[in-house]
């Protein structure tokens, strides 16, 4: 899937910088990265305020991991989070697992 590939792509090369903004809440990798999953207008910041909230799972947890295989995680985890919160028919690139 050309859009996942991109994704797990783009989380891995800003891993560093997404977990930064994470902590604080904003950034432009953060609305980014929500574009990426499709959440988009009035969801971003309900999608940005997830993982903001889930930080220690999403990033904390995962820093020791290989950074490709910490990627494709988070991608996951991003996707679970999606869909448990019930955001799969607002966000429009979203990968039911």
């Amino acid at each position: 899937d050309f859009v996942k590939n991109n994704r797990v792509q783009y989380l891995d090369m800003v891993w560093n910088n997404l977990s930064e903004e994470l902590a604080q809440g904003k950034g432009e990798h953060i609305t980014a990265l929500s574009n990426m999953y499709g959440c988009n207008g009035e969801y971003q910041q309900t999608f940005e305020s997830l993982l903001h909230g889930n930080y220690p799972h999403l990033f904390l947890e995962m820093k020791e991991i290989e950074s490709y295989e910490r990627a494709h995680l988070l991608d996951y985890e991003i996707n679970r989070l999606i869909e448990v919160n019930r955001m799969g028919e607002k966000c429009s690139n979203f990968s039911s697992s």
